[in-house]
């Protein structure tokens, strides 16, 4: 009985190791971004840089209002450059 014991509190501190968040673990979780309401990323690499082009909800969107698509750009997958507006409904 005390073996069992023994082995089952082993296996409850391994457990709770195994789906314990570092701080590494929490910027993974992070959205990539944080100012704008983005909703189906399309990533694109080129030359070193990531493309990441989205639509998004404007701020008074009651539901979906996406009225234009943005990019955004990277070197290194953790700063990332606003582009601004690269389409819009006008182009279409």
């Amino acid at each position: 009985m005390e073996t069992k014991l023994i082995i089952s509190a082993a296996l409850f501190w391994v457990t709770c190791g195994a789906v314990s968040q570092t701080a590494d673990d929490v910027k993974l979780n992070m959205p990539i971004i944080q100012t704008k309401y983005t909703a189906d990323p399309a990533p694109m690499v080129h030359d070193d840089m990531v493309f990441l082009y989205t639509s998004h909800d404007e701020d008074d969107a009651e539901g979906f209002k996406m009225k234009d698509w943005l990019l955004y750009t990277s070197t290194d997958m953790v700063n990332w450059q606003d582009r601004g507006a690269v389409a819009s409904l006008k182009n279409f």
